[in-house]
């Protein structure tokens, strides 16, 4: 399973540092392919590489990460192949994000009982909305660096 190469010119370090996030996903998420999948900036991200759309929201997680940028989900949905990420990070699709720095308080754990009776997520999630209602289930951070707390109640 190999792309041909669109032209002879040797990676940039930035294609590079590219390609070595998507072999580190390939590779994770397919040991078995490390042998036989060479990875190019042309290879499709799905069909040579195996990645399906899950895969694909890690990989823009992680290029995110690592070039400080974040990009849409247009561009998620719209890149085929590494040659595509790169361009989009090159063409400044993807926004540059400031380090935020968040100054969190340590909570004291708190030893609540599980639902053990619960079969299924939903009876779960529904025997924490009856016992704790207040307490905070997940914290949604927004691209302005907001916070949002989800508590059981609102899962109703």
């Amino acid at each position: 399973m190999q792309a041909a190469t669109k032209g002879d010119d040797p990676p940039s370090i930035e294609a590079e540092a590219l390609l070595a996030k998507v072999r580190d996903i390939v590779f994770e998420l397919h040991p078995h392919m490390r042998d036989r999948v060479h990875v190019t900036l042309d290879s499709a991200l799905d069909r040579d590489l195996g990645l399906d759309s899950l895969a694909r929201v890690e990989l823009l997680v992680r290029i995110e990460r690592s070039f400080g940028t974040s990009l849409s989900e247009e561009t998620l949905a719209s890149v085929d192949t590494p040659r595509d990420l790169l361009r989009a990070l090159a063409a400044g699709n993807g926004v540059a994000r400031s380090a935020v720095v968040v100054d969190v308080d340590t909570a004291e754990p708190v030893a609540i009982p599980a639902p053990t009776e619960a079969r299924t997520l939903v009876e779960a999630l529904d025997w924490h909305v009856r016992r704790n209602p207040e307490r905070t289930h997940v914290h949604l951070y927004d691209e302005s660096g907001g916070i949002r707390d989800i508590h059981y109640r609102d899962l109703l």
